[in-house]
């Protein structure tokens, strides 16, 4: 897939580092503000697709392997935070079962710390999220692609 405009471009390299800087933020205050780990990979998402579009996604099998393992890192993220949580319960005996205690400890209300397992769990669930919505954006480009080598009869 070609690139976009000089205008296009110049456009992006301003705007994807902040909407990056917005996802992460909203990634990280999930527990404090309203958002989360869904809500801010959709952002990173659409800031990394706004990249490929304007410089030309580079569909190579490459590519596609570093967003299925940025993804699996996601899940693997969320996956170790709830069999901590799960071990932590097992050893102390059930009685705090899925109450956000005791695998990390509880700090200071308002601080970005503050929350638990839940920030841990957020970063996992963003970025399994944002490399979700990424495998299917280049499904759809792989798709157009397709049917434009159809179209022009190659």
């Amino acid at each position: 897939m070609r690139g976009m405009s000089i205008i296009v471009k110049t456009s992006s390299r301003l705007m994807v580092p902040l909407i990056l800087i917005l996802g992460a933020n909203i990634i990280f205050h999930g527990h404090l503000t309203p958002g989360g780990g869904f809500q801010g990979g959709t952002i990173v998402a659409a800031a990394l697709t706004l990249y490929a579009l304007a410089y030309g996604a580079s569909l190579n099998l490459k590519n596609i392997e570093r967003v299925e393992a940025a993804k699996s890192i996601g899940l693997a993220i969320i996956g170790l935070v709830a069999l901590a949580g799960a071990l932590n319960e097992f050893i102390r005996g059930f009685g705090n079962f899925m109450q956000n205690r005791g695998v990390f400890p509880l700090g200071i209300p308002g601080w970005i710390f503050s929350a638990g397992t839940l920030l841990p769990f957020s970063i996992g669930e963003g970025l399994n999220v944002a490399m979700g919505f990424m495998a299917v954006i280049f499904v759809y480009v792989m798709l157009m692609e397709f049917e434009l080598k159809e179209g022009s009869g190659e």
